[in-house]
């Protein structure tokens, strides 16, 4: 029985492209991600990656490829679901306990085999990207904010969730929890980017804003 201990360094020295739900990655030519190793985080794959390491907080998500999730789903109660995914592609992987707002890197990020949950999923992507054995990782789509006022991708989830989706927003926590991971990875000899879809900082005038 294949299980995540057989991934251990299986990307070793690659570049590895982690895609985030944030609406930057729908400027991301559909092609661009052919033939590279990508982590996602929940729906971020869909219509960007035909093949993909889909890693979620959550027990309730698809992936067109390997999905990894941890054996106890530690979200809240409204949002924890009842039955644990199957299937042969399906990675059950030890977390710690989901920190949330409180989340420090350089406090919760475990070293006795079990991988980090922060305040969204993109934390435990990035740490499967690690565990795959990526010399550089290259965010895509960690926008913690809004683009011309879209904050997710389109189609990531149906538009009849899309007030509830925006209560579970929080912009600035994103941020400095992205910054303060990155920060980490780095001193740890990984080096982290992040992917700008225009050729200039400027957003080729897109407006970009954060909004809680």
């Amino acid at each position: 029985m294949v299980t995540y201990h057989d991934f251990k360094d299986a990307h070793e020295g690659e570049t590895i492209w982690v895609l985030g739900s944030g609406k930057t990655a729908d400027f991301v030519d559909e092609t661009f991600f052919a033939g590279k190793t990508v982590v996602a985080a929940n729906h971020a794959w869909k219509d960007k990656a035909e093949h993909a390491y889909v890693c979620s907080n959550h027990w309730s998500v698809d992936a067109p490829g390997w999905l990894i999730v941890p054996e106890v789903e530690d979200v809240p109660p409204q949002d924890r679901h009842h039955a644990k995914p199957d299937g042969d592609q399906v990675l059950f992987v030890p977390t710690i306990k989901q920190q949330y707002g409180y989340f420090d890197p350089f406090v919760h990020w475990p070293d006795n085999g079990r991988f980090a949950v922060g305040p969204s999923s993109a934390t435990i992507a990035m740490h499967w990207a690690v565990y795959l054995g990526a010399a550089h990782l290259v965010l895509v789509g960690f926008d913690c904010g809004v683009i011309d006022s879209h904050e997710r991708l389109d189609g990531y989830y149906p538009p009849a969730n899309a007030h509830a989706i925006a209560q579970h927003s929080h912009h600035r926590l994103w941020e400095r929890v992205m910054n303060d991971t990155a920060r980490f990875l780095r001193e740890r000899g990984v080096s982290v980017h992040s992917l700008n879809p225009w050729a200039t900082l400027g957003l080729e005038g897109h407006k970009w804003e954060q909004r809680r």
